[in-house]
């Protein structure tokens, strides 16, 4: 059924295994053909059932399996003239399996959900598989795209995407914006970080998306100074119409308008001296 393992010359092996004669034992034919029905396990197990076919018994069989695949393959021996699975033993002359070349996947494109503290990354390859999916924080972003190889990156049109695009920009990858009403319809399920840079990276591929421009730092000074403005208009216009309102209390009607505010101020009339002396009767009796 089989004999003690012959170690090459300068090998040494304080217990030597018994190895296969290349007949086997009706144990571990009854064995491998067990696995051999179920075609997963026979191939991923094929190759080392040469451990585990010298026993007299199934138990015998299974058990000196595992035992053998316990230990670190450099140090197993050849068994029976098949090579074990990606093993190296010195002085055999079995074919040994050969390493896979790595494979380099390349980026594309990349989908980046912001927001104030935690950004999330969803980037495909060549293939639209994915490849990046990340959460990471914002203190980090910089660091983690100066990194990356150049690529395409998309955004949605949001607080803050004009200067993270203008950020990522100067680390040499190409950027886009993207409307959010554009991005909504490629949204799956319920919202949430994941989908919604799911849903940037989907949308920015299709041939005919419009894309927002990204904005210079000057252009946004100067809208900022354009949001001021508005903002101090409005704030004049809420004062007005308390102040046509707190009026009206006393019988005075002042017209829509700044102009006719002032107007009204500078020559009140009789009303307006009636009105003067309430608000100063009610000053003075708070």
């Amino acid at each position: 059924m089989g004999k003690k393992y012959q170690p090459p010359e300068g090998v040494t092996i304080a217990k030597p295994p018994y190895v296969n004669d290349g007949l086997g034992s009706p144990a571990a034919a009854g064995t491998v053909l067990g696995v051999e029905r179920v075609q997963p396990l026979f191939h991923l197990l094929n190759g080392d059932l040469c451990y585990a076919n010298v026993a007299e018994d199934r138990v015998g069989t299974w058990w000196d399996f595992w035992e053998n695949n316990s230990r670190s393959a450099p140090k197993r021996p050849c068994w029976g003239g098949r090579p074990p699975t990606a093993s190296s033993v010195p002085g055999c002359e079995c074919l040994q399996s050969q390493p896979r070349e790595a494979v380099h996947m390349t980026i594309i494109r990349i989908g980046l959900d912001t927001s104030k503290h935690v950004f999330q990354i969803h980037g495909v390859d060549e293939n639209e598989h994915v490849v990046l999916r990340r959460q990471i924080r914002r203190s980090e972003v910089a660091k983690f795209f100066a990194k990356l190889a150049p690529t395409r990156i998309g955004i949605e049109a949001c607080g803050a995407s004009h200067y993270w695009a203008r950020v990522l920009r100067g680390l040499g990858h190409e950027m886009v914006l993207l409307p959010p009403q554009y991005i909504k319809p490629y949204v799956k399920r319920s919202k949430n970080d994941k989908i919604d840079a799911e849903a940037i990276c989907e949308a920015m591929s299709r041939p005919t998306m419009r894309f927002v421009p990204v904005k210079s730092a000057e252009r946004q000074a100067a809208l900022t100074m354009l949001g001021v403005r508005d903002l101090l208009v409005k704030q004049r216009t809420m004062l007005i119409n308390a102040i046509r309102g707190h009026a009206a209390e006393f019988g005075l009607t002042v017209a829509k308008g700044p102009k006719q505010m002032k107007r009204t101020a500078a020559t009140p009339g009789k009303r307006g001296r009636r009105a003067g002396a309430g608000t100063r009767d009610v000053r003075h009796a708070g």
